[in-house]
């Protein structure tokens, strides 16, 4: 199927670059989509998919989503369109990535004002200082009265040629909390087990390994200074004062 062999999931961007001109379009989306280049310097994406006959796949029935009067069902969304040189693509559409998927949630519920600021936090931050710009805080979960669930991730590729953004981040986790850390637990990803007490398979490869990536650091330094390779999420538990909390 010349069409259908070649649509691939868009979880969050799809893009076209021209090298020879330095150009990239990068096209942003607010949700999973179906996304294609049937032909040179074409570029689309299917929104929705919405059939009213049977594809013959084994369902036997058409994929006709419908409203509870029987319409058909419409689905809107949102788009971003970058156009910039190849060299600062990768760091506007990743942040602007970030931005679209986390975007706030907004909320509204008859109050007045006075009461609610007198009976509710309005502001709050459990950090110090920011993060590194190609760091994600990707999970801060409580998960007791002292400890916290941590990821973070690095964002960027090593090939987005991001400059310092796509380089390994290096940073102090103390410098960035405003309590101080007592005592921090690298985990699996899931958080289910302790990291040091993972074991793996080890394979030998063919020939040499191309590349070397460094180790991560153990965290036993004052300072809990994590490193994180272009790409790597990694995954604490993050023990505080007894005094701490997300508020």
């Amino acid at each position: 199927e010349p069409v259908s062999g070649n649509y691939y999931p868009v979880n969050s961007r799809i893009y076209l670059k021209d090298k020879a001109r330095n150009i990239q379009f990068t096209v942003l989306t607010d949700r999973s989509q179906g996304g294609s280049s049937l032909a040179d310097g074409s570029l689309e994406l299917m929104v929705h998919r919405r059939l009213l006959h049977d594809d013959a796949f084994g369902v036997g029935e058409a994929l006709n989503e419908t409203y509870y009067n029987g319409t058909g069902l419409v689905v809107r969304g949102r788009h971003r369109v970058l156009l910039s040189s190849v060299e600062q693509a990768a760091q506007l559409h990743r942040t602007l990535a970030q931005s679209m998927y986390m975007a706030p949630v907004l909320a509204f519920a008859p109050a007045k004002l006075p009461d609610y600021l007198q009976c509710c936090r309005t502001t709050y931050s459990a950090l110090a200082a920011p993060l590194p710009p190609n760091v994600h805080l990707l999970t801060l979960e409580q998960w007791n009265n002292e400890t916290v669930l941590l990821r973070l991730e690095h964002f960027y590729e090593i090939k987005d040629n991001a400059g310092n953004l796509s380089a390994a981040a290096n940073f102090s986790l103390q410098a960035v909390f405003k309590q101080p850390i007592a005592s921090i637990t690298e985990m699996n990803l899931a958080a289910t087990t302790p990291k040091k007490q993972i074991s793996r398979l080890e394979f030998t490869p063919d020939g040499e390994a191309t590349g070397s990536v460094k180790p991560s650091n153990a965290l036993y330094d004052p300072a809990f200074n994590v490193y994180l390779a272009p790409m790597q999420i990694r995954t604490f538990l993050v023990t505080f004062s007894p005094s701490f909390n997300l508020g």
